[in-house]
């Protein structure tokens, strides 16, 4: 089943705003020597301000800071509201919290970036390969338990061919004895 997303989620994820710039309005034009042969090009180190960092990282860093943003205000809300209502206790050290927080959001990011670029890829790589490599015997194993439920619906005859039957009983409480 396909998951659907709102157009405007689609467009916040895909819409950066960017310059596009040729390789060539970057780089020397190549030279040659007396021979016939290119010169090597030594470019020289590119230096940054910190305005450009900053153009740099917005539009990577901000839509990962937002997300992890809206996980945790709820919950650091949820407490303090808690905290005074409940409890009928000031915050103390409120500060240390705020900057707790602050890591809690940084660790997040820092921990879903993670699992996004490198165990997600993974998962999915043993994923389709994984069902390659198991034999015959271990997929049908796998598709037994349906199988001997509808059989013991009693209302199909489909069964043995690995499709879901017609009688939808692998939808239903799985009944107790095949009369019911």
């Amino acid at each position: 089943m396909a998951s659907q997303i709102r157009f405007g989620d689609y467009l916040s994820k895909v819409s950066v705003q960017h310059n596009k710039i040729n390789y060539n309005q970057l780089t020397p034009k190549p030279e040659k020597d007396s021979n016939g042969k290119l010169i090597p090009i030594h470019p020289k180190k590119l230096t940054f301000t910190p305005v450009d960092i900053v153009r740099l990282l917005k539009p990577y860093l901000g839509v990962r800071i937002m997300e992890q943003l809206q996980a945790v205000i709820p919950l650091g809300l949820y407490l303090a509201l808690f905290q005074i209502l409940m409890l009928r206790q000031d915050v103390t050290d409120s500060w240390v919290i705020t900057m707790g927080l602050g890591a809690v959001i940084i660790g997040l990011m820092l921990f879903m970036e993670g699992l996004k670029l490198g165990l997600m890829p993974f998962g999915e790589v043993i994923g389709n390969g994984l069902p390659k490599k198991i034999p015959s015997p271990g997929s049908t194993a796998g598709r037994l338990p349906i199988r001997y439920r509808c059989h013991l619906c009693g209302t199909c005859n489909r069964c043995t061919t690995g499709r879901w039957c017609q009688c939808r009983c692998h939808q239903g409480p799985l009944p107790l004895h095949p009369s019911q």
